[in-house]
């Protein structure tokens, strides 16, 4: 919900709005203010996606793979389909 802060920011930068999808504030910003995350803006959208700066890996034994091939009826130590 936008503060009355936010609206005086909106009306004063003449922004509809019904063009605002969502207001980041507190802890959302804190995160990105953090650097833990990098901002994209294309054809007027921003984007915000996490920075990952370690090759990032899926461990397929986990539980919660080994479920989704039960429920599959597949084997539990067989390969995951993503994979």
């Amino acid at each position: 919900m936008p503060t009355k802060a936010n609206l005086l920011v909106l009306k004063q930068r003449k922004i509809p709005i019904d063009s605002i999808d969502f207001i980041l504030g507190g802890k959302g910003m804190e995160a990105i203010m953090s650097q833990n995350f990098n901002l994209r803006k294309e054809q007027g959208v921003i984007f915000i996606f996490p920075k990952l700066d370690k090759l990032f890996t899926v461990n397929t034994n986990n539980e919660g793979h080994q479920f989704e091939r039960f429920i599959k009826g597949e084997k539990l130590e067989g390969k995951h389909d993503l994979i």
